[in-house]
């Protein structure tokens, strides 16, 4: 298994609209870890306005945040 984590700040809303939409994409060929497991970790790839520049925090609300789908379901 391999991960990957990117987390870049960009001047441009659709250069950061464009590697978003590039990584959620691939959110087709990527895996959870440990799915179903108590330890499990859902991968995402999350886009939001980021203040710190202005001397402010992040907005508490995120723009837009994708998961990778879970590959199995619970069945009851």
């Amino acid at each position: 298994m391999f991960r990957v984590r990117i987390d870049e700040s960009f001047e441009d809303e659709a250069d950061a609209k464009t590697l978003f939409d590039f990584a959620s994409k691939m959110r087709a060929k990527a895996s959870n870890i440990n799915e179903g497991k108590d330890n499990e970790e859902i991968g995402f790839v999350e886009r939001h306005e980021c203040k710190h520049n202005e001397g402010f925090s992040c907005p508490p609300e995120i723009f837009v945040k994708v998961e990778v789908e879970r590959k199995i379901r619970v069945i009851k």
